[in-house]
């Protein structure tokens, strides 16, 4: 989250409706994928898909000198290594 609030400036329940406002004004809308399928033309609408955030994760292996030859660290050590 940006932490950030839309700024509402109608709202509407009728997907032809919000549809046939959009083409007339400078708004934008969240609707469900089936929208586009039921739009009757383009109506010069830009249609933008939205997908789940994906955020790369990075993994570290933190140990002490004493264990850096044990074996669950060199196997874990590997495992790492060969993810990147």
């Amino acid at each position: 989250s940006q932490g950030r609030r839309p700024q509402v400036q109608a709202e509407m329940n009728n997907m032809a409706g919000i549809l046939d406002s959009l083409a007339h004004t400078a708004l934008a809308t969240i609707l469900p994928g089936r929208a586009k399928d039921a739009a009757e033309d383009d109506q010069g609408l830009l249609w933008k898909p939205l997908s789940e955030p994906r955020v790369p994760l990075k993994v570290g292996l933190v140990f002490r000198d004493a264990q850096r030859q044990q074996a669950s660290v060199e196997l874990l050590r590997t495992v790492l290594e060969e993810e990147t």
